[in-house]
């Protein structure tokens, strides 16, 4: 039987999930603007392209085969021959899960076969709204009568920063696999979750999934390729207006980095993405606060290079943003929805047309603009359901490369090693190295 602080808990966490699909409503206008046609970049066969183009293709084509072949060493396009379907199970019976369920169901090698809520009758609700004809879903009351299903090998667990780690071990110790959404209470946590999945041979990433978007990894292999040249500077932001003042990510007890976890995780992420996960050495931050937790932030990130650095800002108090500059000593490339493509409804799922179109810019010392474009054939919450079952299958099998799940743990540990200093920074108003 349940403490009745660990209920309320429980009660307050799917109470934040409700809230997070609200958004402004200037998104719902962005996401309604068309997009403008151009030359395709992506997807397109060499000889269709003019010779600059292909010339430019071709120069980071190694890197993303190589990046694809650590993923699937075969480079098969076909499921593994001992591939079945990945079982999904799904923590909370919030907004969210709506999101994370069109994505499983959508993707190649997965579908969801429980979910777990408060009561089972919340949990069966649910099912009745999601449910798709032909499917078999199970309805729990309890997250723990979910962890004891042997048939869900991966947990979906969207719930706040304030209980996140005791049902993240839980699951671990469940020999259950982890997708978690982001952020976390504290680096220390996320080692801990590490730390357990490792012992119970399970895998664990954090949900964050613009890294999966096709254009993200176009981007960072043209960084790779040395075509912006050296990099001097990176500036990335996520913001929107919270009009909601009661809103739970602004309680500290379940969110305790407000603004800055949930938005600051992103531009933070972003910038360790195009340094290849290196840490800064340093931040300062600077930042207001509300109900004692981050509304807004802007900080400076130092690295071992004296000439580079970086930039990011984060608020729940200025209007819809998101962006993405790297700024090297030949180019600069911009994005402008770096995060979730205002061709698709990050919230809502989908609430747009599909146009699969992204794009990305590119200008030189001379001033002249050039606008690439990516398309992508899956959603990048898709690529990454789907990405996440295949590692799994692979790890069951004995053939994950060790350094391709390091590499996703370490970048879930930095990032929030880096939002732990920028909360510690903006309290203090110092300088503070990043541990």
């Amino acid at each position: 039987m349940q403490q009745p602080q660990q209920e309320q808990q429980q009660v307050r966490a799917e109470q934040y999930q409700q809230q997070l699909p609200q958004q402004p409503q200037q998104f719902q206008q962005q996401l309604q603007q068309p997009q403008p046609q151009l030359q395709a970049r992506v997807d397109v066969p060499p000889q269709q392209l003019q010779p600059q183009q292909s010339q430019q293709i071709q120069a980071v084509l190694p890197d993303v085969q190589q990046s694809q072949q650590l993923a699937n060493p075969s480079g098969s396009k076909q499921k593994l021959p001992y591939q079945k379907d990945v079982l999904w199970g799904f923590v909370s019976t919030a907004k969210i899960t709506n999101k994370m369920k069109k994505a499983v169901d959508e993707s190649s090698n997965g579908r969801v076969t429980s979910i777990a809520s408060r009561t089972t009758g919340q949990a069966e609700d649910w099912i009745k709204e999601h449910m798709e004809k032909g499917e078999e879903i199970m309805a729990y009351g309890s997250y723990e009568a979910l962890y004891n299903d042997k048939d869900v090998q991966i947990i979906y667990l969207p719930l706040p920063s304030g209980i996140k780690k005791e049902w993240a071990m839980k699951a671990a110790h469940a020999k259950k696999h982890l997708l978690c959404e982001k952020p976390f209470a504290n680096a220390g946590e996320v080692q801990d979750i590490i730390n357990a999945c490792k012992q119970n041979n399970v895998c664990f990433w954090d949900n964050t999934m613009f890294i999966h978007h096709p254009r993200t990894k176009e981007m960072m292999s043209l960084i790779k390729s040395g075509e912006l040249g050296d990099l001097r500077h990176i500036h990335s932001e996520f913001s929107f207006v919270m009009q909601d003042d009661e809103n739970i990510r602004l309680h500290k007890e379940v969110e305790p980095h407000g603004a800055l976890g949930d938005l600051g995780w992103y531009p933070v992420k972003a910038v360790l993405l195009c340094v290849n996960m290196e840490l800064p050495t340093r931040v300062f931050a600077a930042a207001t606060f509300k109900n004692n937790v981050v509304q807004s932030l802007c900080a400076i990130l130092y690295f071992k290079d004296p000439n580079f650095g970086a930039t990011v800002h984060c608020g729940f108090n200025s209007t819809l943003h998101q962006s993405l500059k790297v700024s090297g000593t030949r180019k600069t490339l911009t994005v402008n929805d770096p995060f979730f493509p205002y061709h698709h409804d990050p919230f809502e799922y989908p609430k747009v047309d599909q146009t699969g179109v992204t794009h990305y810019h590119l200008r030189d010392s001379e001033g002249r603009l050039e606008t690439r474009e990516v398309r992508a054939s899956k959603r990048q919450e898709v690529n990454g359901v789907e990405k996440f079952g295949e590692l799994m299958l692979r790890k069951m099998h004995g053939h994950l490369r060790p350094e391709l799940e390091q590499k996703y743990h370490t970048f879930s540990l930095n990032t929030q090693k880096v939002i732990d200093a920028l909360e510690d920074s903006a309290r203090r108003g110092v300088i503070v190295d990043v541990k």
